[in-house]
């Protein structure tokens, strides 16, 4: 049964007519109405969440950072879960309460899966591109496993790696088709042994230059290793000979102009490589 509250400001008096699942508010003879869609619980029963698979691991550092502003003043901001109680928003909350004592707010949105985290996370904290990696290779996608084991092995960036592994050149670093296709789970790699040989290029060249790894350096040397007119054994060899002309650059092209430089020295047959 309905019941109804007068309730008066400094201003204007406006009743709340409320049940189960409406409240009207009249105000100036006009009524809004919102619906109730789901309701907030509480518990210290921390048993009866799981982790979702896939999700993104807890960021340490945040997890510590919330519990000081947590032990400081407790906010009682709700997570989300499915029905299965899997946690879709709010790990770092939750584990922050579960550590400190703290009762555990939420809210069950039925359905809401995955794909739903990582909508979440894109307007909120964005997912770096080995949030992704991490969270289809835990489902056991090859592709991700691939990038992750790629990734531990050569110890290039995130974005260096996709770059070497979708063998896709960009100016200024990564293109929006491979970075779209890595957060959307359709990400291939081209060639895994190539790529992986690309990467020892690369990485032999630091032998002679300590920025072997800067983004505009790797995306040079990715682009002249397809151009069938760069000889990779030639241009270690005019490397070697004059280490000291290797220096960082400001943007691809300039370093393709330094190296096509080093490429040419002593050499009767100048070649372009733009």
């Amino acid at each position: 049964m309905s019941s109804e509250v007068e309730l008066r400001s400094n201003r204007n008096p406006f009743f709340c007519i409320h049940d189960d699942t409406i409240i009207r508010l009249i105000n100036n003879d006009k009524i809004k109405t919102m619906r109730k869609i789901n309701e907030v619980f509480e518990t210290r029963n921390y048993l009866k969440f799981k982790n979702l698979e896939g999700n993104r691991k807890l960021n340490i550092a945040n997890l510590k950072r919330l519990k000081i502003s947590m032990e400081e003043e407790f906010l009682q901001v709700p997570i989300i879960v499915n029905e299965k109680h899997e946690i879709i928003d709010g790990q770092h909350r939750f584990e922050a309460s579960k550590q400190l004592g703290l009762p555990v707010y939420f809210i069950i949105v039925r359905g809401y899966k995955l794909t739903h985290v990582h909508k979440l996370n894109a307007i909120s904290r964005n997912w770096i591109f080995m949030d992704y990696v991490e969270s289809f290779a835990e489902l056991g996608m090859h592709e991700y496993v691939l990038f992750k084991q790629f990734f531990n092995k050569y110890k290039f960036s995130a974005s260096i790696t996709l770059a070497i592994l979708s063998n896709k050149h960009y100016t200024g670093g990564l293109g929006e088709t491979a970075g779209n296709s890595l957060k959307n789970g359709t990400f291939k790699v081209k060639n895994y042994e190539l790529s992986c040989l690309k990467a020892q290029q690369i990485i032999k060249v630091g032998k002679f230059y300590d920025g072997f790894k800067r983004k505009s350096f790797v995306i040079a040397l990715l682009e002249l290793l397809d151009n069938p007119t760069f000889d990779y054994s030639v241009f270690i060899q005019k490397l070697a000979l004059q280490q000291t002309k290797m220096v960082s650059c400001t943007n691809k092209e300039q370093y393709i102009r330094l190296i096509e430089e080093i490429y040419n020295y002593h050499s009767r047959n100048k070649v372009r490589f733009i």
